[in-house]
């Protein structure tokens, strides 16, 4: 019976082949393969991260506009997709492989390796976000070359701007100052003009509008004060200020002019709200023109700015014709790139590319799709969802939390605002898992920052008093929080299994607005007399057991323990009876 072979022929042969094919497809359809291929794997290795900025756009927050850095980056790529003046004449596949891969394996480590090793502060501060920028620089570079990586460097930083910490340090210290600035202004407006009666002394400034002799508050709350349409024009101004030619002097001149424009808009938009409430009622100011105005007094302001660039003696970017040399250097080929008199491709085949790719999208995107853990406790813009377990302490079902003392000799160490409590955990012999018949002790520190508990941990605190440590083993609590499980031995205080974590929170007491941080420590009895049910495997401790026997098991219960705390400190959402301006 004959046979049907089917002969690929030598590599070298394919790989020609392969060339060929690609180098006689018309220029257009190279690009849109190239393109294909970047945006694609971008959105397939950093689904959850760009999903998660997309959801910010509808949230009234002073960071929802951050949500169009992606989109923006995009129009910055489309505006430099040509050359413009001289670049450097790069035409070499192996350079384009020397600076793409390792930038392809820095974001591969940050989105793969750092979430464990940060725990909750990893999405707090949007580490993933600082990966985008070298990922789209790695597949850049592989995919289209160095040169035209460099034509579109700023496209590439642009991303940086969805960082949210880029912000928040500015903004903490001015978000105050600027809300304040807003409702002076806005009481002196409705002073004149009698649309609503403002509530001196209110915590928010609040506003009474009356409508048919029926007065209804309205709170206008930090983002409703124009700081959120401040980073919105910042994040368009910047776009719009790579577009333009001119000198730097004006280019910031008009950038610094747009600021003043889009604050008196916002008042605007704000006794807007106020004339419909007193004309037509509360739900229609609220429910109808409430949700949309405020995108289109922004789009109205940022459009009248945008079309001044003229008297700041600016002028829009335009792509002259190729006329020679003379016109556009960039544009001529080389020495260096020519081969058989004719010119040869920056990229002259895609197939390895193309592999390389596909793999690290899907590599990365494996690590993206973990991150959903992390929406348990931070919010898309890496703010705490939870609130302070020292106001709010977690319930664990089938345990009892009573309140035992608070410590006063934490201050020099974690801060003079800084809380220490002791809480301890009682079974209430309620069938379930977590089975034990001595108490679960729990300390909780509330503090500004992380420096104490980077500089006092507790493996420190053990070592000072001269207890003996065994060994520290890392924890998935859940909600992106890595805890550390450890022992120690004392001949004062005995031996105690332990498990400890730090998380970002919603405030203190006395103050639950600001960000602040807290360790949670869980002590549990080493003791042989210590009666603890694993919840993984349903051992139960015994005297007859070894010691490291019942450390394992001690250890899977406050595992169990803390990830049930972990659930249970999720923050609920409250709602006020003033209705609020954003």
């Amino acid at each position: 019976m004959a046979s049907t072979q089917l002969t690929l022929g030598p590599p070298r042969a394919r790989t020609r082949r392969s060339r060929a094919w690609w180098d006689g497809l018309d220029p257009t359809t190279r690009t849109v393969v190239q393109l294909c291929l970047v945006l694609g794997a971008t959105v397939v290795a950093y689904h959850y991260s760009l999903l998660t900025l997309l959801q910010e756009l509808d949230v009234q927050s002073p960071l929802a506009y951050v949500g169009l850095v992606p989109l923006f980056a995009l129009a910055l790529g489309a505006a430099y997709m040509r050359p413009r003046r001289a670049e450097p004449d790069i035409h070499d596949r192996q350079l384009d492989y020397i600076v793409g891969i390792p930038l392809l394996l820095v974001a591969a480590a940050v989105t793969m390796l750092l979430p464990r090793h940060m725990s909750a502060s990893f999405w707090q501060w949007r580490v993933d976000l600082l990966a985008v920028p070298l990922f789209v620089a790695g597949l850049i570079a592989i995919v289209f070359g160095v040169r035209v990586l460099w034509r579109q460097r700023l496209s590439v930083l642009y991303l940086l701007l969805a960082v949210p910490a880029v912000y928040t340090v500015v903004l903490n210290s001015v978000l105050s100052d600027y809300t304040n600035v807003t409702v002076s202004a806005l009481r002196g407006l409705v002073r004149l003009t009698g649309l609503a009666a403002s509530q001196p002394g209110a915590g928010d400034a609040i506003f009474n509008v009356t409508h048919n002799g029926t007065a209804f508050p309205l709170a206008v709350v930090t983002a409703c004060s124009g700081v959120d349409g401040l980073v919105g024009f910042l994040l368009t101004g910047l776009v719009f200020a790579a577009m333009v030619r001119g000198p730097l002097i004006n280019k910031s001149l008009w950038l610094l002019a747009g600021l003043p424009l889009l604050w008196v808009v916002n008042l605007g938009r704000i006794l807007f709200i106020f004339w419909v409430g007193k004309e037509w009622g509360e739900d229609i100011a609220l429910d109808v023109f409430h949700p949309f105005i405020g995108l289109v007094t922004f789009s109205t302001g940022v459009a009248v700015w945008a079309a001044c660039h003229r008297m700041a003696g600016l002028r829009m970017m335009t792509y002259a014709p190729h006329q020679g040399k003379a016109a556009n250097p960039a544009a001529q080929p080389s020495s260096s790139s020519l081969r058989g008199g004719q010119r040869s491709l920056a990229v002259p085949a895609i197939g390895a590319a193309a592999v390389v790719t596909i793999v690290a999208a899907l590599v990365i995107g494996a690590g993206d799709t973990a991150l959903r853990s992390y929406n348990l406790i931070e919010d898309a813009v890496g703010e705490p969802r939870l609130a302070s377990f020292l106001v709010t302490p977690a319930s664990v079902p089938g345990w009892t939390t009573h309140y035992v003392e608070q410590f006063q000799n934490g201050k020099p160490e974690f801060g003079p605002s800084s809380l220490w409590y002791r809480y301890v955990y009682l079974p209430g012999g309620a069938s379930g898992s977590l089975k034990s018949d001595v108490p679960v002790t729990a300390d909780v520190i509330n503090a500004p920052g992380l420096s104490g508990f980077d500089a006092f941990t507790i493996q420190d605190c053990y070592s000072f008093h001269g207890w003996t440590e065994r060994a520290t083993v890392d924890e998935d609590l859940g909600g992106g929080i890595t805890g550390q499980a450890l022992s120690y031995d004392s001949s004062e205080y005995g031996d105690w299994s332990v498990l400890y974590w730090v998380w970002p929170v919603k405030g203190t007491i006395g103050n639950t607005s600001e960000t602040r941080y807290e360790r949670v420590v869980l002590y549990v009895q080493d003791g042989a007399g210590a009666v603890l049910t694993d919840p993984l495997t349903g051992q139960v401790t015994s005297s007859a057991m070894s010691l490291d026997q019942r450390l394992v098991v001690n250890r899977d219960f406050l595992t169990a323990f803390a990830r049930k705390i972990v659930k249970a400190q999720r923050a609920a959402t409250t709602s006020s009876s003033t209705e609020a301006l954003g």
